[in-house]
């Protein structure tokens, strides 16, 4: 279940809130399917990491956040790293699916799912 919004959100803010914070609770039971399974690490040509945890939880978000807000550009992490630009405009959504992939693969707990809504070059 969605947390609730912080008091004061109301509207269009309550609802991309809410649409967040649904996806980012999704991706991370999926990204914990995938480390209770096993996983290969991979290298991005940047050399960082990236395993099928980053990739299946940023198809998640990325599919979720389109449907739901289509106006909204989505500027994500691995597509990105694999040739994706997209443009950002003055509100956009940007997203780290599984940052601290070193430390995931490593097998502690020091990684999150960041989805943030950029205002302005602002985060929101």
């Amino acid at each position: 279940m969605a947390s609730p919004a912080p008091i004061g959100y109301t509207g269009v803010m309550q609802e991309l809130l809410t649409k967040a914070v649904e996806l980012c609770e999704a991706a991370t039971i999926l990204i914990n399917e995938v480390r209770a399974r096993g996983f290969a690490v991979e290298t991005k040509q940047d050399a960082t990491p990236v395993t099928i945890a980053d990739q299946r939880a940023e198809a998640l978000i990325t599919a979720g956040l389109r449907a739901a807000f289509p106006a909204l550009p989505v500027i994500a992490e691995e597509e990105v790293a694999g040739g994706r630009i997209t443009a950002p405009t003055a509100r956009y959504w940007l997203v780290d699916p599984l940052d601290g992939t070193r430390e995931f693969t490593a097998g502690r707990d020091e990684f999150t799912v960041n989805i943030g809504l950029i205002e302005n070059g602002v985060p929101v």
